[in-house]
C-alpha cells in the first residue's frame, strides 16, 4: 500500500476527464446543432463541407441570375409582341390600299395610320430597356449570363435591332461612295489587333461621314463580335466571326438591311499582329455622301406601292417572328437551366447536411450517457481518494 502516488485517484480523475470533454463536445453539437464546430471536430469534413457551401451559395446565386435573365427576355419579349401586332396592322392597311376600291383621299387617311405606326415602332426599338439597357435597339449583343456556380456556366443572349429603320419599314435611303484613303483606323486603349478596316464603296443605308466606335468582344472559344456606334452610342452596324488558329479572320460589319458597310481583318497568318481582341478602336469614314429622298417605308398612297409594301411588311413580319422565336427558346433554355440549379442546389444542401449537422437524437443519447458518467466518475474519484486513509488504521 502506497500514499504518495494515488493510482486509483489518478485513473479515476483521467476517466472524469475525458467524460467532461465529451460532455462539453456533445453540449456544443446540442446548442448548435452542428456535428462539425470546429476544425478539430472533423478537418477532412469541414474542407469538403465549405466546398460544397461555396458551390451552394454559387447555385442560389446563379438560380437568381437565371429568373433576372428570364425577366428580361420576357421584358424583350413583350415589346416584340407589341410590335408584331403593329407589322400585322400595317399589312392589313397595306393590303386595304392595295385595292382600287380606295380612294386617293382614302389612301392618304390610310397612310397617316402606317406613318404613326411605324413611328410608334420606332419608338418602342428604341426605349425598351431591363435595368437601364435597351433591349432592341441593336446594341443589346452578345451578353452574357451567369446561370451556374462555376467559371464557363454562362448563357450568351443577343437581341436583333427591330427599329423600324431596321425593319425597311421607315426612313430615307443615305447613298454614300469611298473616295481615295475614305477610311482610317485609330486602335483604342485596348488594341483590337486590326490589321485592315475597308470600306464597301456600293454601300446605301443610313450611314454617312463621321466617326464611329468599333467594339471589338473575344470570348474563349475565339469567337469575335464587332459591334460599330455612332457619336451617340447608338448602334448603326455589327458583325460575328471566329477565330482560326493560322489565318486570317475577315468580318463583314452589317447594318440591320443586311448591307455590308465595313470589313474588318486580323492578321493572325503572320507573327505580328496577333489575332483580334477585346478592345475598342474608331473609325472615320470621309466619302463622297449623297442624302437622297427615296423612302424606303411603307407607301401606300397608290395600289401599286401599297402592293410593294405587302413583300416589305412580310420581310419585318418574319424578322419579328425569328426573334420572337429565339427569345422564346431563350426563355425555356433558362427555365431548365433554374430547374436543373434547384435540384444541385437541394442534393448539395442534404449531402453537406450530412457531414455538418449533427443528429440530434443520437447526441442527445451521448449526452444522458454522459452526464451518468460523469456522475459516476465523482463518485469513483471520492472513493478513490478514501482508499489512502487505509493505511492509517495499519498504524493501530
Amino acid at each position: 500500500m502506497i500514499i504518495n502516488d494515488n493510482l486509483m485517484s489518478l485513473f479515476a480523475a483521467q476517466n472524469l476527464q475525458n467524460t467532461q470533454n465529451d460532455l462539453q463536445k456533445v453540449l456544443q453539437q446540442l446548442s448548435s446543432g452542428l456535428r462539425i464546430n470546429s476544425a478539430a471536430d472533423d478537418a477532412a469534413g469541414l474542407a469538403i463541407a465549405q466546398k460544397m457551401e461555396a458551390q451552394i451559395n454559387g447555385l442560389n446565386q446563379a438560380k437568381r441570375n437565371a429568373q433576372d435573365a428570364i425577366s428580361l427576355v420576357q421584358t424583350a419579349g413583350g415589346a416584340l409582341t407589341e410590335i408584331q401586332s403593329m407589322l400585322q396592322r400595317m399589312r392589313e392597311l397595306a393590303v386595304q390600299a392595295a385595292s382600287d376600291s380606295e380612294t386617293p383621299t382614302d389612301r392618304a387617311q390610310i397612310q397617316k395610320e402606317v406613318d404613326q405606326l411605324a413611328a410608334e415602332i420606332h419608338q418602342i426599338a428604341t426605349t425598351a430597356q431591363f435595368n437601364t439597357q435597351k433591349l432592341l435597339d441593336g446594341s443589346f449583343q452578345n451578353r452574357v449570363f451567369q446561370v451556374g456556380a462555376n467559371q464557363g456556366e454562362s448563357l450568351q443572349v443577343s437581341i436583333a435591332n427591330v427599329d423600324s429603320l431596321a425593319l425597311g419599314v421607315e426612313g430615307t435611303v443615305y447613298n454614300w461612295s469611298a473616295v481615295t484613303n475614305p477610311l482610317t483606323f485609330t486602335a483604342g486603349a485596348t488594341d483590337p489587333k486590326v490589321a485592315s478596316v475597308t470600306a464597301n464603296t456600293g454601300y446605301v443605308g443610313r450611314i454617312g461621314n463621321g466617326t464611329y466606335t468599333l467594339n471589338f468582344t473575344v470570348d474563349s472559344s475565339g469567337n469575335v463580335a464587332v459591334t460599330m456606334v455612332d457619336s451617340n452610342g447608338q448602334w448603326v452596324a455589327s458583325g460575328t466571326g471566329k477565330i482560326v488558329s493560322g489565318q486570317n479572320t475577315s468580318i463583314d460589319i452589317k447594318d440591320g438591311f443586311g448591307n455590308t458597310v465595313l470589313t474588318v481583318t486580323d492578321n493572325n497568318s503572320a507573327a505580328t499582329p496577333a489575332p483580334f481582341q477585346t478592345g475598342t478602336g474608331t473609325v472615320t469614314i470621309s466619302g463622297t455622301t449623297t442624302t437622297t429622298s427615296v423612302q424606303y417605308g411603307v407607301d401606300v398612297s397608290t395600289a401599286m406601292a401599297a402592293s410593294n409594301a405587302l413583300n416589305t411588311l412580310d420581310q419585318a413580319i418574319n424578322v419579328v417572328n425569328s426573334q420572337q422565336a429565339l427569345l422564346g427558346a431563350y426563355q425555356n433554355r433558362l427555365q431548365h437551366v433554374t430547374n436543373v440549379n434547384a435540384i444541385a442546389y437541394e442534393n448539395l444542401t442534404s449531402a453537406k447536411a450530412q457531414i455538418m449537422d449533427v443528429d440530434m437524437a443520437s447526441a442527445m443519447a451521448q449526452f444522458t450517457r454522459d452526464q451518468i458518467l460523469q456522475q459516476a466518475g465523482v463518485a469513483a474519484l471520492a472513493q478513490a481518494n478514501q482508499v489512502p486513509a487505509a493505511v492509517l488504521k495499519l498504524l493501530g
